[in-house]
């Protein structure tokens, strides 16, 4: 369900905030509560920050908690702060990219 969902992604410079809103589009490959497993068209480093917004369809925000409806016609959006763990080149010049959540941006 959530693997259907659209990335998009911001690396972050060292101490660079406030960010503005991520629009560099990725795939998202796999997602669990602590990070996510991506494809982006260029490296990133360990350690590196990132802002990542996630839109899939059929979820809505309940308070803290994310709630799957069904409904094609709810849109849930999630942007969170995170930290690649480890990035290595793919086929096609894309690279694959592990994170870790750091925190949740809104």
């Amino acid at each position: 369900m959530l693997k259907d969902a659209e990335l998009f992604y911001q690396l972050l410079e060292e101490g660079k905030f406030p960010y503005s809103p991520p629009t560099t589009p990725g795939r998202l490959l796999d997602i669990g509560g602590g990070g996510l497993r991506c494809a982006l068209s260029e490296e990133a480093w360990k350690n590196e920050q990132m802002v990542i917004r996630l839109e899939f369809d059929g979820w809505c925000a309940d308070g803290e908690e994310w709630a799957y409806t069904g409904n094609s016609d709810d849109r849930g959006r999630l942007t969170v702060l995170s930290r690649v763990m480890w990035c290595v080149p793919a086929d096609g010049g894309i690279f694959e990219v592990g994170v870790c959540f750091t925190g949740r941006v809104q």
